[in-house]
């Protein structure tokens, strides 16, 4: 039996050491797992990640990005434009941007400024 509990222990090391980088690249991985299991578990196709209050996870699908943008006009926030990772928009008198990033090929996160 320690033999096997050992056997599984070295894989799994051997599995997050070899995937830090990708695990890890967003800090800690927890609140974002929690977020893409929500995308997973219910009916919405964008999830404010746990603990951050700028950050949304969504699904990176052929929707592209306006299951976000519908989040902001949702909101009121009017969509103005993308210049690269940027999209800009306003609301009344104030400016807001959002740098979007892709967290592997499956997500796509945005942080609002």
């Amino acid at each position: 039996m320690k033999k096997i509990f050992l056997m599984f222990l070295s894989l799994f090391v051997l599995f997050i050491s070899i995937n830090a980088p990708v695990i890890f690249q967003e800090g800690n991985p927890i609140p974002l797992a929690v977020g893409i299991a929500k995308l997973h578990t219910t009916d919405q196709s964008v999830v404010k990640i746990d603990g951050e209050n700028k950050r949304y996870v969504t699904k990176a699908d052929s929707q592209g990005n306006q299951p976000f943008l519908d989040l902001m006009s949702s909101k009121k926030w009017v969509f103005k434009e993308q210049a690269g990772a940027g999209l800009f928009f306003t609301k009344g008198e104030k400016e807001l941007i959002v740098e979007s990033e892709m967290y592997t090929s499956k997500y796509k996160i945005y942080t609002l400024d």
